[in-house]
């Protein structure tokens, strides 16, 4: 079982994967973790094929950001089972929806970035180990 980067707050954690059918959710997390995710991938990629178009570098960015390409990394790190739900949202197949795996990821991406004290750079690295880049 590959193991997610530790962060340095439990409560940023469990945050990171709290449905938003449950208090403390992690929308906020997710949103965040959103902006890192595509800044990240986008500056990899455009450093990877400096001759790439803007159309292309697109498409290549959608095979690391798209929901399915997430819900594969959740899947590797076994998020699904460590994912906090209400039992309305467990009834209802959260726990396998690949909406809900690929914010999970993205909100951790979040957490690491705020845990590590807002540091652009620690965040690319749980990035890039995340998505094996």
């Amino acid at each position: 079982m590959a193991k997610l980067p530790m962060l340095k707050s439990a409560a940023l954690r469990r945050q990171a994967l709290t449905h938003r059918s449950l208090p403390n959710h992690n929308e906020r997390l997710e949103f965040i973790g959103d902006g890192i995710l595509q800044g990240v991938v986008t500056s990899l990629l455009s450093q990877r094929y400096p001759t790439y178009s803007e159309g292309r570098l697109t498409k290549e960015r959608a095979k690391f950001v798209s929901n399915k390409a997430l819900a594969k990394v959740a899947k590797r790190f076994h998020i699904e089972q460590q994912l906090h739900l209400s039992p309305v949202a467990e009834k209802q197949g959260c726990r396998t929806n690949y909406r809900i795996l690929s914010g999970a990821v993205e909100a951790l991406i979040g957490a690491y970035f705020i845990d590590s004290g807002h540091n652009y750079t620690a965040a690319e690295k749980v990035v890039r180990k995340l998505l094996n880049l």
